[in-house]
C-alpha cells in the first residue's frame, strides 16, 4: 500500500521546479513579445465591454420604446398605390402601408386615427398616396376624395357600348367607356390609362374561361351573333374598385370575378330554376324586364314575356330594336323595325341571342316571381314610368291611344 509521498501529493520538489522554471521563463521573454501579450489581453477586455455596452444600450432602448413608434416626417414623395380591402380594419390598412413605404410604422398611423373619427369611414378601393409619409399625413390623405382612384359605378340596365342620340353624340356612356375612364391616374407624374380600344379588343378576343365567365354563361356568351356582344349583360351593376396598374386583361378579369360573386348573391344561376329557362336565357330576360319599366312592374313585365314565350307570340319589344341600333331612344319608327337582325323581336320570335343590358337584383329577382295574370301586353301609361297591362290587344291598344294623348307615351 503506498503512503501519500508515494501518490506524489506532496512533491514540493517537483511543484518547485515548475514554479521556478515558469518564472524564470518570463523573465527571460523577449520584452516585445511580452508587449503584444499585454496588448491582446488589452484589446479583448475592451472588445468585451463593448459588447456589454452594447448589450446594455439596447436593453434600455427597448425599454424607452415601449408605447412609442417610428414616424417618418412630412407629406413624402412619389407615387404609392395602396389597396383598401373590403372589411379591412385600421390596423390592416396601417400594416398595408407600412409594408409598401407608406409609412415608418402601423402605430403612426393608427394612433393619428385615434384622434379622427373620420378613419373609421375609409372605404374599400385604391388610392394614391406617397413614399415615407408621416402618418398624420397618410391619415389626412386617404381621407380625401382626390386620393381615390378607379371607381367605376355601373348602373342596372347600363350596356356595354355608348348609345347614341339622333344628332350622332354621345346621349349614354357604356360600361366599356366607363371602365376606361376610371382605370386614369397620375403615378409618379404620368398619366396612365387602359384605352376603350384596349378594353374592347379584351371583351371581343380574350378568352372566356381565362376572363372568369361564369361557366353557366359561357355557352350563351361565346355564340353571341357579334364578338362585341359577348359579355354584355354579364358585368352586374355596382361599384368597381380599378387599379391603375392593370392591364386591359386584368382590369377586365377582376371585373368580371366581382361581377360573378354579385350574380352569385343575386341568385344566379339557381333563381331560374323554376323559370322553365336555362340560366343563361334567364339573364336576357332580366334584361328586357330592366329596360322596359321600372322596377314596382318588374314581375308584371316578366309575366307578360313569359307568357307570349310560352305561346310562341314574338315580344315585339322597342328596346331589343334600339339595342341593336345603339341609339337611347323608347319608342321606334316603324321603319326601323322592320331592319331584320338578331336582336329585332318585332321581326323574329323568341329571345334576342344576348341579354340587351345588364339587370341588376330587383330585376332578377321580379324576373323569379312573375305574377299569376294571363296579361300578354302592356305599354307606358304614367308619367312616372308606370306600365299598363292587358290580356286583349284591343284593350292594349286603347291604352296605348290614352297614354300618347296625354303624352306619355
Amino acid at each position: 500500500m503506498s503512503d501519500d509521498h508515494d501518490l506524489g501529493l506532496f512533491d514540493e520538489e517537483s511543484g518547485g521546479k515548475r514554479s521556478k522554471s515558469s518564472r524564470k521563463e518570463e523573465t527571460t521573454q523577449d520584452p516585445a513579445a511580452r508587449r503584444r501579450k499585454r496588448m491582446i489581453v488589452l484589446i479583448g477586455g475592451a472588445v468585451m465591454l463593448m459588447v456589454v455596452a452594447a448589450g446594455a444600450v439596447y436593453g434600455i432602448r427597448q425599454i424607452m420604446s415601449i408605447g412609442g413608434y417610428e414616424d417618418f416626417e412630412g407629406e413624402g414623395s412619389g407615387s404609392v398605390v395602396i389597396e383598401v380591402a373590403d372589411g379591412a380594419s385600421l390596423g390592416q390598412i396601417a400594416q398595408s402601408m407600412s409594408d409598401e413605404g407608406v409609412i415608418a410604422s402601423a402605430r403612426a398611423f393608427t394612433t393619428a386615427a385615434e384622434s379622427n373619427p373620420a378613419a373609421t369611414g375609409i372605404q374599400p378601393g385604391f388610392y394614391l398616396l406617397r413614399s415615407e409619409m408621416s402618418g398624420e399625413a397618410a391619415l389626412n390623405r386617404i381621407l380625401d376624395e382626390e386620393a381615390r382612384l378607379g371607381q367605376a359605378d355601373v348602373q342596372g340596365g347600363m350596356l356595354l357600348h355608348d348609345t347614341m342620340a339622333g344628332d350622332g353624340s354621345v346621349q349614354s356612356k357604356g360600361i366599356i367607356t366607363i371602365l376606361a375612364e376610371a382605370s386614369c391616374a397620375e403615378l409618379d407624374g404620368v398619366e396612365q390609362c387602359v384605352s376603350v380600344d384596349e378594353l374592347w379588343d379584351v371583351a371581343e378576343n380574350a378568352d372566356l374561361a381565362e376572363l372568369g365567365v361564369p361557366s353557366w354563361a359561357f355557352d350563351g356568351a361565346e355564340a353571341a351573333p357579334e364578338p362585341r356582344r359577348r359579355l354584355e349583360g354579364l358585368i352586374a351593376p355596382g361599384l368597381y374598385h380599378l387599379n391603375p396598374s392593370w392591364s386591359a386583361e386584368e382590369l377586365m378579369a377582376n371585373v368580371l370575378s366581382t361581377s360573378a360573386t354579385r350574380l352569385q348573391a343575386a341568385g344566379m344561376p339557381g333563381i331560374s330554376d323554376d323559370s322553365g329557362f336555362t340560366p343563361y336565357e334567364f339573364l336576357i330576360v332580366a334584361s328586357l324586364v330592366e329596360k322596359e319599366g321600372i322596377q314596382s312592374d318588374f314581375p308584371s313585365i316578366a309575366t307578360v314575356l313569359f307568357n307570349r314565350l310560352r305561346v310562341d307570340e314574338r315580344l315585339q319589344l322597342d328596346s331589343t330594336v334600339n339595342y341593336f341600333a345603339g341609339t337611347g331612344s323608347i319608342r321606334t319608327e316603324g321603319n326601323v323595325r322592320a331592319i331584320d337582325n338578331p336582336y329585332n323581336t318585332y321581326v323574329r320570335y323568341g329571345l334576342p341571342p344576348t341579354p340587351v343590358s345588364s339587370p341588376h337584383t330587383p330585376a332578377l329577382q321580379g324576373t323569379a316571381s312573375p305574377t299569376d295574370e294571363e296579361w300578354m301586353y302592356f305599354v307606358k301609361c304614367e308619367t312616372d314610368g308606370t306600365s299598363c297591362f292587358n290580356l286583349t290587344y284591343e284593350e292594349h291598344q286603347a291604352d296605348v291611344a290614352d297614354a300618347q294623348a296625354r303624352d306619355v307615351w
